[in-house]
């Protein structure tokens, strides 16, 4: 970062100190030390900073997808985007997905996967596996 903006400056630069108030949708206030981890992980107070994992994916485009479709990604399955049943609605809502390093997939309001879509394929890069109850 100070070298880029050295560079917009046209002059030599360095970092003394940096500090991150904020990733994303997180703030400062929202962190877990990880040197605690293992006191904290048995306390009932650490299920309040326990955010759900689709928070991270906001600002993301999302593309909705049937149950027969989600159970392909989650195979490891590549689908062509033409297929697929909210294309429509996806393209029309996103119509520069393409300019997205990642979006993802939801089924039934939960993330199927972390996918990438290149030449007309949506292929999974991440899938995300909940555990079924019954």
């Amino acid at each position: 970062m100070a070298r880029d903006l050295a560079e917009k400056l046209k002059t030599k630069g360095h970092i003394t100190k940096l500090r991150r108030h904020f990733v994303g949708n997180f703030e400062e206030k929202d962190k877990i030390f990880i040197d605690f981890s293992e006191e904290i992980i048995h306390s009932p107070s650490i299920l309040n900073k326990i955010q759900p994992i689709e928070k991270v994916l906001d600002g993301i485009p999302a593309l909705f997808l049937t149950e027969t479709e989600a159970n392909k990604l989650r195979q490891g399955q590549k689908i062509r985007l033409n297929s697929l049943k909210y294309k429509k609605n996806f393209i029309k809502e996103h119509p520069n997905y393409q300019e997205f390093e990642r979006l993802y997939t939801l089924n039934d309001k939960k993330l199927v996967a972390l996918i990438e879509i290149n030449d007309g394929l949506v292929k999974p890069k991440r899938v995300i596996n909940y555990k079924i109850e019954r």
